[in-house]
């Protein structure tokens, strides 16, 4: 777990993750009940990345432009 390391995942860890995620097919309940829990903690996905994962706007704006369309 990064967060428990204290460390973070760099650019081919992140794309690693990303791929495995694309590949697996979540439940539409199980993506609806996570959407629900981040927006009712932490009010959106950025405020989430940004309080947990620690990331600054720049680091939201290169995730988006890597792994976004």
């Amino acid at each position: 777990n990064f967060a428990l390391a204290k460390q973070y995942p760099d650019d081919n860890q992140i794309a690693k993750m990303v791929s495995k995620m694309n590949l697996t097919k979540g439940e539409g309940p199980a993506i609806r009940g996570i959407t629900e829990t981040i927006r009712a903690g932490w009010g959106d996905f950025d405020g989430f990345f940004k309080k947990e994962l620690h990331f600054g706007q720049n680091d939201l704006d290169r995730f988006r432009k890597m792994y976004l369309e």
